[in-house]
């Protein structure tokens, strides 16, 4: 906006109206000097918030760590060891597209199926 303000020309019952709106030097600065203060809080509050999401980050990959050193890995998941209790384990398996009315995978020892799950093959 600029020193000579802002005109506003409305037509009033077949007469002109025009109000001109002035903005002074105090006004104009008064607004910049708060831009500026948002900025400035904005710009320091992000800090904190960087070292709490790259804290965040290191613990879960040093849980990840953690838990890649303790993982058995089970080559047969159908043969239960007793050894594996209580401990985190890995196993893979191949799942098919069974024959059920859903069209999805199925798990047939839990009777778990899900239309929507779809396998990438590499």
């Amino acid at each position: 906006m600029s020193d000579a303000g802002e005109e506003i020309t409305d037509d009033i019952e077949g007469g002109e109206f025009t109000e001109t709106e002035y903005e002074n030097l105090g006004d104009r600065l008064q607004s910049s000097c708060a831009g500026i203060c948002i900025g400035i809080l904005l710009f320091l509050g992000a800090f904190p918030l960087l070292y709490w999401n790259e804290d965040r980050a290191v613990e879960r990959y040093e849980a990840l760590e953690e838990a890649e050193g303790q993982v058995s890995t089970v080559f047969d998941p159908w043969n239960i060891d007793a050894s594996n209790e209580g401990k985190l384990v890995h196993f893979s398996v191949n799942i098919t597209n069974g024959d059920n009315n859903n069209g999805g995978p199925t798990d047939p020892i839990f009777g778990i199926s899900s239309p929507d799950a779809h396998a990438k093959d590499w």
